[in-house]
């Protein structure tokens, strides 16, 4: 599935690239982090931390511009069906992508 290995892909260089550089309030548990080795900021579409309890990303809909929140099924991933049921048959763009690590 090209889809889920893209996001691990973005996931893992977004915790290398931040890892050593910061202190974030939520354990990134999701990922292997822990409150000994924090990450000042951390963006994904799967949930990261199990104390994460915001949306995952703001999404506006071409149609109307409208915007709206997006956050994590039951297995912690994109709620993909909520997010293609919102959007509808025009295209959805990514207005805010929230911070995971508090």
């Amino acid at each position: 599935m090209f889809k889920v290995t893209s996001i691990r892909l973005i996931t893992l260089l977004l915790l290398v690239f931040i890892h050593f550089s910061g202190h974030s309030q939520n354990t990134l548990d999701g990922v292997g982090l822990t409150a000994t080795t924090p990450s000042s900021v951390a963006y994904s579409l799967r949930k990261l931390s199990s104390t994460y309890t915001g949306a995952a990303i703001q999404v506006r809909r071409s149609s109307d511009n409208a915007t709206q929140n997006i956050g994590f099924d039951v297995n912690g991933n994109l709620d993909t069906a909520a997010l293609t049921s919102w959007v509808g048959s025009g295209s959805g763009f990514i207005a805010i992508w929230y911070d995971q690590s508090g």
